[in-house]
């Protein structure tokens, strides 16, 4: 409650009709108000941009066996060299679905993490199929089609399947599941 009456006596201060006692106050108030936002700006995309690093992501014990199998798939390593990140598939490109996984999803997370931990191996090969389908729901097709906008199938099969597809009900992973966090 403080902290709101303090920064409404200094946006008051800012923004009330200039005198010349106060012109100089009045600038650097405004300076040091530009300059927090700034840092805040900066502070937020420097805890963006950390957080969205595959060592992140393999840093809790619940994902490093994620992590792993992650990097045995062709997402992972293939002969092109091409490797994608865990936030190109698991952080959805729309604003909506970026703002949910990066909160409420973590939060989700978060206390998965502190309350219902997969320490093992075994433990995370068990909940795997379950975890998959947790996982997969923040896997929008858009993120696929970052890099497979001309995703053309070989076998008459799969090129039957894609001409089927409705891209607003059907997701790519529900039939390439076989594409990331291979287990051997």
């Amino acid at each position: 409650m403080i902290i709101f009456k303090k920064i409404k006596s200094i946006l008051k201060f800012i923004f009330t009709p200039w005198n010349s006692e106060k012109k100089s106050s009045r600038f650097f108030g405004t300076l040091l108000l530009l300059l927090v936002i700034i840092l805040f700006c900066a502070a937020f995309q420097g805890i963006q941009y950390f957080t969205s690093t595959n060592q992140f992501c393999a840093s809790c014990h619940e994902m490093k066996f994620s992590y792993q199998y992650y990097k045995n798939s062709i997402h992972g390593s293939n002969s092109l060299g091409i490797s994608v990140n865990c936030v190109d598939c698991h952080i959805p490109v729309s604003l909506k679905g970026y703002l949910k996984v990066k909160g409420i999803d973590t939060l989700k997370d978060a206390y998965k993490h502190f309350f219902h931990p997969v320490k093992t191996e075994e433990e995370w090969l068990e909940k795997k199929e379950e975890l998959d389908e947790y996982a997969r729901k923040s896997v929008e097709n858009a993120n696929c089609m970052k890099c497979h906008k001309n995703a053309k199938p070989k076998s008459e099969e799969g090129k039957e399947m894609h001409d089927e597809m409705d891209l607003e009900s059907d997701k790519c992973v529900d039939c390439h599941t076989d594409m990331f966090h291979i287990v051997n």
